[in-house]
């Protein structure tokens, strides 16, 4: 029915990068894993895909011994053709930042900690989705270009943690606020 994935859920790590074995409470929630199967009027992903979804969408079901998700197409942030996040390829109107960097000193010298710093609410265009489609089913183009700096919605998007450290932000077309030159 409708425009529906089922996405095999990967298995969370149990232990820390340290080694330390981590409780099912202590362990993150898994929003990511492998297209099993897709409705006909799906397009942005094929079976086989590895694919990044919303944290709080879709159905959980315990299929062959195994966890699954049931998604709606418009719940798939991207795919992942890697495990690196710049890499992740948008899906429909959304947009992959490489957000800038935290200021580490105040104007008077003084350091910050992790805790006080501000989210940056700026970065560089990674990769764009597709668009979105209109009333006519016709795609529409995103206005925004890779390499384009950008200013975003501060509560939007999904932060993401690249593998050397850097952080990217996925947010939606809607949640741009201005291109900066």
């Amino acid at each position: 029915l409708g425009s529906r994935i089922l996405v095999r859920i990967e298995k969370s790590q149990p232990q820390s990068a340290g080694g330390i074995l981590l409780p099912s409470s202590s362990q993150k929630k898994q929003n990511n894993g492998v297209v099993v199967s897709i409705s006909e009027d799906v397009a942005s992903v094929t079976k086989g895909d590895k694919v990044l979804y919303s944290e709080y969408a879709g159905t959980e079901v315990d299929f062959q011994d195994e966890e699954h998700i049931i998604l709606k197409s418009d719940d798939v942030i991207g795919v992942m053709p890697s495990d690196d996040v710049s890499k992740l390829k948008p899906c429909g109107p959304r947009i992959l930042i490489e957000c800038t960097d935290a200021e580490e000193s105040t104007t008077g010298g003084v350091l910050l900690t992790q805790s006080v710093k501000e989210r940056p609410l700026t970065g560089s265009v990674v990769a764009i989705g597709q668009g979105a489609e209109d009333e006519s089913g016709k795609v529409q183009p995103l206005s925004v270009k890779v390499g384009a700096t950008v200013m975003y919605s501060k509560y939007s998007g999904m932060e993401l943690e690249g593998k050397d450290g850097k952080q990217f932000i996925v947010v939606g077309d809607s949640d741009l606020l201005a291109e900066l030159s």
